[in-house]
């Protein structure tokens, strides 16, 4: 599925949505990525606009067997 389409049909903006390889490798970087934004926005009360750039980054190179 494409995450950031579809989150967009729920009236979430593109940069709160992000595709990623649903792997083990592309699942432990989301959670550890997600682990750092909900740290962030917990202790400075904001979300840092790239907080998802190594979720896209490997999304976009890492190639992945179906």
């Amino acid at each position: 599925i494409d995450a950031v389409e579809t989150a967009a049909r729920f009236g979430i903006h593109a940069d709160r949505a992000a595709n990623y390889h649903a792997d083990s490798e592309g699942t432990e970087l989301n959670y550890n990525v997600i682990s750092d934004a909900i740290h962030t926005f917990r202790t400075q009360n904001m979300m840092d606009a790239d907080w998802k750039n190594a979720i896209d980054e490997d999304f976009k190179t890492r190639k992945v067997s179906k």
